[in-house]
């Protein structure tokens, strides 16, 4: 299933487009959507239910797209006036699919067969969440509401 983008938008800021001047086309969402797929065999994916692996799959190319953009995620300290770097090429979208990924073996192991956990349950869409992050992109700041 080719991923559109309305997947993207779902689970990201990023707006997918083909308009002169966009930062995110059809095509590189064509070209990240192979490059994702590996990715997630590689991490151990490929026991997700269909929706949980679809899920997986937009949230790394949300990851591919941010990475390429320089984008990196910092959290705050207990100082307001201070920032800690969370790991160099780590985003919000791969600490989300390694979750998944642990929380579905996790539950395969406890049960002692294959199950998987909900798809609501397992992923925080970019609309619904409260958490605040801020990103360093080419030395400007952004903050946004996530």
């Amino acid at each position: 299933m080719a991923l559109s983008a309305d997947d993207i938008a779902l689970f990201s800021p990023y707006e997918v487009s083909d308009d002169e001047g966009s930062g995110f086309t059809t095509a590189m969402l064509a070209d990240y959507e192979g490059v994702a797929a590996r990715r997630l065999t590689v991490m151990g994916a490929d026991n997700l239910d269909a929706d949980l692996y679809n899920d997986c799959l937009i949230l790394m190319v949300c990851h591919l797209h941010t990475a390429k953009q320089g984008i990196v995620d910092i959290e705050s300290t207990n100082d307001p006036s201070r920032w800690k770097w969370v790991k160099p090429g780590d985003t919000a979208y791969i600490r989300q699919i390694r979750e998944i990924i642990k929380d579905n073996q996790t539950n395969q192991t406890r049960a002692g067969a294959p199950t998987t956990i909900s798809r609501e349950s397992a992923v925080i869409r970019h609309n619904d969440s409260k958490h605040h992050f801020r990103e360093h992109h080419a030395g400007s700041v952004r903050t946004w509401r996530r």
